[in-house]
This record gives structure tokens, C-alpha cells and sequence, in this order.
């Protein structure tokens, strides 16, 4: 049978601080097979001008467009291809099953593939790809479908040449303290701001050389109208702060002392590149992440209560002689590879 492509990724949502990932796998995967990947337009997904910010030599865009939902399953629908590679999440509400089902119509096989740890909405692909066995908690998925690849937004991926940023024109751009420590807070979606949250919220904006790294769903504006759409640093900063664009968080992470977070789970992203992370309130019978005995949860780091952070922070306590490897082992299916090797042994084994 002629084929249009081998393979067909579609992704129904794009994480706004990695769209460089999904790049990097489709760049993967067109080295070795004929391979397009669409990206939605949509609230949860990218814009195409997002993605000309990181058209270089190393992303070639030729094969990858950004499109409404229905565009893409249209072409699913009436592309021959071999493989049909998609989400596990952004599913939701959104638009379930129906690309998994637009690329079986035609005969294609199907593969979803993990972006999160405790999410993965499963719609009868025929192969699921999940983190590891560690972290597998999807007994509606049959074992004899489940294959194993860590998570390709967790790989260490170069954004491109055109955002570049040493750490000296990384500090210029935030006008940051270059004497002094510099962290990334992570607040929560803004609905999960409760009243405990917006109290610690403002503490950490408190502490000098910290950049606000905005919850994906709240860039989004995904439940704003709770809140009159007002942005979460407006109403729960009592000081003015200085905001990371999304494209900038691989060097953020490169260069920051320590990620501050409270009720995420980010805190796994972050021993990727062998940061701390500073944990508020773990044991707080209001955090809603760890009360929540059905999600998995680790880091690498130290908690303290917002009471004891600023002295937490200018004590440097934050700072340990961390095994790094040892976590990443703990919970990977192959610390040695990147996720986007695993998937592409994958593949090569299903095609």
C-alpha cells in the first residue's frame, strides 16, 4: 500500500514552556521515516507565530504546521500513514478520542505517548506509552498495550539558535542581581490559589531575584473568568514581579539556584537539570497536590513553611550535596537514554 507519510504526530495541546520538545521529536523521527506533525491552534495549544520564533537550522518547519482541531482531523482522516503518534492529554472536554479515531479509520496504528505523571487520557490507541512501571497508575490501559519511554517534555532539549541566551544576557533581560541567587517560583493554576496558596504566593514574590513562572493554564486564561480574568501576580503580589516567558524556560532552569514551588508536581522536571527545588508547606493539610494520596509525588530538595522561607532562602539552605542520579533512576524507565531514543525504538519495533 502507497503511504502520504509514515508517521502522523498530532498534538491537541502543546506545553507552552517546551514547544522546542515536540519539535526535537519530530526532528527525531523525520530523520529516520517521512514524518509530518500538526500542532493545534487552539487554547491549548501553540500559535504558528510561536513557532516561528524557533524556525533555525536545527527546526526545520517545512513538515510541521499549527491548525484548528477539525483541520487536523480531517487530514487524519484522509492521509494514508503508517502511524498515527498523539497526546495523552488536553483530551478532556476538549476533543476526546476523535483524532485517535480519525487515524485508525484509515488503517493506521496508533501510539499515545506520556507528557505528565499523573495524567495520561487514554482513547484506545493501540500502544500506550507510558513514563515507567514506577510511575505507571493506569489500570484502564491493558498491560499488553503499555509500553514504557520516560516523558520527552523531561528531556534536556536546546531551544535553537534564535533564543539563545547566555547567563549574562539572561540576567540583563530580567534585570536581575547577578551578586545574588535567582529563583523560579511555579505557582499553581489560578483556581487552586486558595486563600493559604495567595499568603504564600506573595511571600516568595517577596524575596529578591525571583522570576514568576505562570501555571500553562493560567497563560491560557483556562478558568479566568473565576476570577474577573484578572492575572494571579495582580491579585496575590503585593510587590511588582517580573514574569518568564515561557520561551525562556530552559535557560531559567539552566541558571537558576533553586525552583520554588507549592502544590506541582515540577519539582521532577527540575532534577533534570540537576536543580533544587525549594518545597513550601508539603505536610499543610490545605495543599492540595500532596493531600491528594492519588497522585505521584518526589523532588529533589528541601521543603520549609512560608513563616521560615525568606530566612530559608537567605541562609541558602536550599543548597545540598543532592544525588540527582539516584532520583532519575528511581523513576525512569532508562535513566541512559533520552525519551525521545525509547520512542524511537519504539517505533522502528511497530513499523
Amino acid at each position: 500500500m502507497k503511504y502520504d507519510h509514515d508517521i502522523i504526530l498530532y498534538f491537541c495541546g502543546v506545553h507552552s514552556s517546551h514547544v522546542h520538545k515536540y519539535l526535537n521529536l519530530h526532528k527525531q523521527f523525520s530523520e529516520r521515516y517521512k514524518c509530518l506533525m500538526l500542532l493545534s491552534n487552539s487554547k491549548w495549544g501553540t500559535k504558528q507565530e510561536v513557532l516561528n520564533k524557533y524556525r533555525c537550522e536545527m527546526y526545520n518547519m517545512e513538515n510541521v504546521h499549527c491548525l484548528p482541531d477539525q483541520d487536523a482531523i480531517n487530514f487524519l482522516s484522509k492521509n494514508k500513514h503508517r502511524l498515527g503518534i498523539f497526546t495523552s492529554n488536553y483530551r478532556k472536554g476538549h476533543i476526546g478520542g476523535n483524532d485517535i479515531y480519525a487515524s485508525r479509520s484509515i488503517g493506521a496504528t496508533t501510539l499515545q505517548i506520556s507528557e505528565m505523571p499523573n495524567d495520561f487520557y487514554y482513547f484506545d490507541s493501540d500502544y500506550a506509552s507510558l513514563i515507567s512501571k514506577r510511575l505507571d497508575r493506569f489500570s484502564q490501559i491493558s498491560d499488553n498495550i503499555k509500553l514504557f519511554s520516560n516523558c520527552f517534555l523531561w528531556d534536556v532539549v536546546d531551544p535553537g539558535a534564535n533564543l539563545f541566551l547566555s547567563r549574562d544576557d539572561f540576567y540583563k533581560k530580567y534585570e536581575l542581581d547577578d551578586d545574588k541567587p535567582f529563583f523560579v517560583w511555579t505557582p499553581s493554576s489560578i483556581q487552586c490559589l486558595h486563600p493559604r496558596a495567595q499568603e504564600i504566593y506573595d511571600e516568595v514574590c517577596k524575596l529578591p531575584n525571583v522570576l514568576v513562572k505562570l501555571h500553562p493554564n493560567e497563560i491560557r486564561r483556562h478558568k479566568a473568568e473565576r476570577v474577573g480574568f484578572k492575572w494571579s501576580y495582580d491579585l496575590y503580589s503585593s510587590v511588582d514581579v517580573k514574569l518568564l516567558d515561557p520561551l525562556d524556560t530552559h535557560y531559567a532552569f539552566e541558571y537558576m539556584d533553586s525552583l520554588i514551588t507549592y502544590q506541582s508536581a515540577i519539582g521532577f522536571e527540575a532534577a533534570f537539570y540537576k536543580k533544587p527545588c525549594t518545597y513550601l508547606e508539603i505536610n499543610s493539610k490545605e495543599n492540595l497536590y500532596t493531600n491528594d494520596k492519588s497522585l505521584v509525588f518526589d523532588f529533589v530538595g528541601k521543603d520549609c513553611t512560608k513563616e521560615d522561607l525568606r530566612e530559608f532562602i537567605l541562609n541558602r539552605s536550599y543548597k545540598a550535596d543532592y544525588d540527582y542520579e539516584k532520583f532519575l533512576k528511581k523513576y525512569l524507565a532508562d535513566d541512559k537514554k533520552t525519551s525521545c531514543e525509547l520512542l524511537l525504538e519504539q517505533v522502528d519495533i511497530i513499523l
